[in-house]
């Protein structure tokens, strides 16, 4: 079983929509900034990522296949400071069927001293075939 983390930007940009159920492959690199990730899923959420997604040799052109079967994806949001930092403890998660990179976001006005309410990425639960494949 693997935990990928699919950043919003990279789905929007240039992924495939999916659905629980399908096989899918994935480019995917090491989960990179835990920091980070910490901050938006939680740091026992973030220490089980396995692989992050990767379409634009964010990992620095090192990148790993995997092929195999979505079994649970979560739609991922966070708050966001006036800085457009992510506020830790504030992410809320949802169960989705299908992921295309595009769910609501609240639009409060930063510029209020309010932090938004953004999407971040999704987490996906994937069974892989024989593990990681070159």
């Amino acid at each position: 079983m693997r935990q990928v983390w699919i950043d919003a930007w990279q789905m929007q940009c240039c992924g495939d929509a999916f659905h629980v159920g399908q096989r899918v492959e994935f480019s995917t690199i090491p989960p990179g900034d835990r920091a980070f990730l910490g901050r938006v899923l939680g740091e026992e959420r973030a220490a089980c990522l396995t692989d992050r997604e990767d379409h634009h040799d964010v990992g620095g052109g090192v990148s790993t296949r995997i092929v195999g079967s979505v079994e649970r994806i979560e739609a991922v949001w966070c708050r966001f400071d006036v800085r457009g930092h992510p506020v830790a403890g504030t992410t809320q998660f949802a169960l989705r069927e299908q992921a295309d990179g595009w769910e609501p976001e609240d639009d409060l006005d930063p510029t209020r001293g309010e932090p938004t309410l953004g999407f971040v990425g999704y987490v996906v639960t994937m069974e892989t075939d024989n593990g990681p494949s070159a």
